[in-house]
């Protein structure tokens, strides 16, 4: 009998159901990959919002969105001078990605960027950031590329 009882507590617990967003995170050596409930990796989600400063022509979700308000300061002087900048004869009509690195909030990639003012072809390094509502903003462009009105 006594048996019986000890196989008895040996089940399942049971636990509660999930009620907020499953994220799924994969550490190897220094680096974390987080993965969406989208199901897309922060190394997309970094890829995607660099294209989309890059080529995008919503220039407010840009603006609003995809920087930093310290990107907007630095390189605009305000959202204003963000909108105008983003003429779509500025914008890139290509963006090749490489050395994209996605650490703790931060990452950072090399970009080709051609088009626009980007002309046959420009190197742009970037740096983006993590917000609070776990969206990936840029926060440091650097390139020969004039930015701003």
């Amino acid at each position: 009998m006594a048996l019986l009882l000890v196989l008895s507590g040996c089940g399942e617990k049971e636990e509660p159901a999930t009620t907020g967003p499953v994220v799924q995170q994969t550490t190897t050596g220094t680096e974390t990959t987080t993965t969406s409930t989208t199901g897309q990796t922060d190394q997309q989600l970094v890829a995607a919002a660099a294209t989309g400063f890059l080529t995008s022509a919503n220039a407010a979700a840009v603006c609003d969105t995809g920087v930093t308000e310290a990107l907007i300061r630095t390189a605009y002087g305000d959202r204003a001078g963000c909108l105008a900048a983003r003429m779509p004869q500025s914008l890139a009509q290509s963006a090749q990605l490489s050395d994209v690195q996605v650490g703790q909030g931060t990452a950072t990639l090399a970009a080709n960027a051609r088009g626009g003012t980007y002309g046959s072809g420009q190197q742009v390094r970037m740096t983006l950031v993590r917000d609070g509502t776990g969206n990936w903003r840029v926060d440091s462009v650097q390139s020969n590329v004039p930015v701003g009105p």
